[in-house]
């Protein structure tokens, strides 16, 4: 019963609901991307003395004029150059954390604009991490937990 509870939830959330087995590793891995982001931008901004949705903004690869639909498509390409030379990120960081952001906008339906934003964001990202875990120790793995979802 609570897996029905929270599928509800997670349902709601996720832009592409699993359409099959392999879809809950997938995102299991893009749900750890995101929350990679978020952990990074927590500390990034804090070590630089930014809001996070700054920071964010700096990293992500497209900027205010980009739809929120549109953000949710976008490549892996690389960060707006100008607003990169404002931040003090190794590249590698960058490029991780740009993945990351670009990885939770595909995953869960939710906009990283401000700290608000990222506060929803990071719930959002936990709830889907939560479910799936749960999900895989109650069906066994990949194929049961698939099996499982589908009588949910």
């Amino acid at each position: 019963e609570r897996l029905v509870e929270r599928w509800g939830e997670v349902q709601y959330l996720l832009r592409k609901p699993p359409m099959q087995a392999a879809d809950i590793t997938r995102i299991l891995g893009e749900a750890a991307q995101g929350q990679y982001f978020i952990n990074m931008l927590e500390s990034e901004s804090s070590r630089l003395g930014m809001l996070r949705g700054a920071l964010s903004r700096c990293v992500l690869p497209y900027d205010e004029n980009t739809s929120t639909l549109d953000q949710a498509n976008v490549a892996n390409g690389p960060a707006l150059q100008s607003d990169l030379d404002k931040v003090d990120l190794s590249e590698e960081i960058r490029t991780r954390m740009r993945d990351g952001a670009v990885c939770l906008r595909g995953l869960v339906r939710v906009k990283i604009a401000d700290d608000n934003d990222l506060d929803l964001a990071a719930v959002a990202v936990e709830d889907v991490l939560t479910f799936f875990k749960l999900l895989l120790a109650e069906g066994g793995g990949e194929q049961g937990a698939y099996k499982l979802l589908r009588t949910l």
